[in-house]
């Protein structure tokens, strides 16, 4: 994430405060820069859309590489019946 204003930390370092809250003590990210994807998840910046997005690029499982499937293709039965 590429942040478009500053952004600020609370004393204790739980809240994302805008530039110019009283409350503000820490700087977070200055305009311009990169804020770490687990970073801006971590104070909730990305919202559910894009927790979403990471999810669907996520790999999905290859039913192909189950090892019970292939020791299931490979055993003696399985080998007879191909051979028939």
């Amino acid at each position: 994430m590429i942040a478009t204003e500053r952004l600020y930390l609370n004393f204790d370092r739980t809240k994302v405060l805008k530039h110019g809250d009283p409350e503000a003590r820490w700087l977070l990210v200055a305009v311009g820069q990169v804020l770490p994807d687990a970073t801006a998840l971590k104070y909730g910046l990305l919202g559910e859309r894009r927790t979403a997005e990471r999810k669907e690029r996520a790999p999905a499982e290859d039913k192909s590489d189950n090892p019970s499937e292939t020791k299931a293709a490979s055993s003696p039965k399985a080998k007879a019946k191909k051979g028939k």
